[in-house]
């Protein structure tokens, strides 16, 4: 078994010598089987399968955005992973690996931090130590001293429509702001504006320049009051 181990290693070692000038995304490719090979993707790729939902749930879905897996990256019991496929199932709070034909549920306790086509998630105990918060994951909005995250989570329901049963996903979302090391929840400007209230007439005035309207837009409207609050820092 070593033996063919070596073998294949070393085919794709030359494999990926004469692809170094090809498609970045085969190069990718080749560049995981011989890492997972080599041991270092050993843990990312142990966990269960993932069996999804049962087929009545066809109008909706439970993941962040998209049911179909996005391109990204996690840093995962203690390593870092680029190029990688990923699903955010926000009914159960996991992470899916998408690995051409299976879906593997990562492990929550070994994830840091992910992202999914652009947009950042962190595991708020890993990072900062909060030990009191209700979930594990969260998405990053606003970065600097003082932070904004968004937490959407959707709940499951059963409905009889023509005779046919159809279950369906709702989402609700939440909004918190880190703040001396304390994760606040966020839910109206009066509390913004009690929160940061030495700041108050800066925010009226940035409120009247940009024109915002907080119940068109929270999640608009409060990124760009953090924004201007970690520019006066």
């Amino acid at each position: 078994m070593d033996l063919l181990k070596g073998t294949k290693f070393l085919f794709l070692l030359l494999f990926i010598s004469f692809t170094v000038y090809g498609q970045n995304s085969d190069n990718n490719a080749v560049k995981q089987e011989v890492d997972k090979l080599m041991g270092y993707q050993a843990s990312i790729y142990n966990g269960p399968k993932f069996f999804g939902y049962p087929s009545y749930y066809k109008e909706t879905h439970p993941f962040f955005n998209s049911n179909i897996p996005g391109i990204g990256s996690i840093q995962y019991d203690g390593k870092y992973y680029e190029g990688i496929y990923l699903l955010y199932d926000e009914y159960k709070d996991i992470v899916i690996l998408s690995d051409q034909s299976r879906l593997i549920v990562l492990n929550t306790d070994k994830i840091t931090k992910f992202t999914i086509n652009g947009s950042q998630f962190i595991h708020i105990d890993k990072l900062y130590n909060l030990k009191d918060n209700k979930y594990d994951l969260y998405e990053l909005l606003e970065d600097g001293k003082i932070k904004l995250f968004r937490k959407e989570i959707k709940s499951k329901q059963q409905q009889i429509i023509n005779n046919e049963f159809i279950g369906v996903f709702e989402s609700k979302v939440y909004y918190f702001i880190l703040l001396d090391n304390k994760l606040i929840p966020i839910t109206n400007k009066k509390q913004l504006f009690q929160l940061f209230a030495k700041e108050q007439q800066g925010i009226r005035r940035l409120i009247s320049k940009e024109k915002l309207k907080f119940r068109r837009s929270k999640e608009a409207f409060f990124r760009k009051v953090i924004a201007y609050l970690n520019n006066q820092q």
